[in-house]
């Protein structure tokens, strides 16, 4: 989970955003600008079981990290929830779409004796810019609390 607080994510969201801005100008005076094909102002990832599980589970409603890449590293940045599909619809904000994006599964359920964990994630990086972005359907793992076949 994300270790800041919610106005230390902000703050930090910000930080990156005017980091990029600078950098921005300086590339666009160097080169054209252009959409890629799969820029993100609007990216949907789904995650299914990789194999069948006991107890069997709905991933639904399950919590679907956003994380952005910047200068080698990823950040967490906001959180989706998966549907009844399976799948997390997210409208990117104004100020995130200068990032490459990617979706990550890890959530933990359950008490102290029965604990479920589950992972995963997307194979696939939403370019910066706008339009629609699909990241793919993602296999999610039973790490630790299920019996798997």
């Amino acid at each position: 989970m994300n270790p800041l607080s919610a106005s230390a994510t902000s703050r930090l969201r910000r930080q990156i955003t005017g980091a990029l801005v600078t950098l921005g100008i300086a590339a666009g005076m160097v080169a054209a600008t252009s959409t890629p094909a799969h820029a993100a102002s609007y990216v949907v990832g789904c995650f299914v079981p990789a194999k069948v599980t006991v107890p069997a589970h709905n991933l639904t409603g399950f919590p679907i990290q956003i994380h952005a890449y910047y200068n080698g590293s990823t950040y967490l940045v906001d959180i989706a929830w998966l549907d009844a599909d399976h799948c997390a619809r997210y409208e990117v904000p104004a100020d995130l779409r200068g990032f490459h994006l990617t979706m990550m599964l890890d959530h933990r359920f359950g008490d102290a004796y029965y604990q479920q964990h589950w992972i995963g994630l997307s194979a696939w990086w939403a370019k910066p810019g706008d339009g629609y972005a699909p990241l793919g359907i993602n296999a999610a793992y039973c790490r630790t609390g299920c019996s798997v076949y």
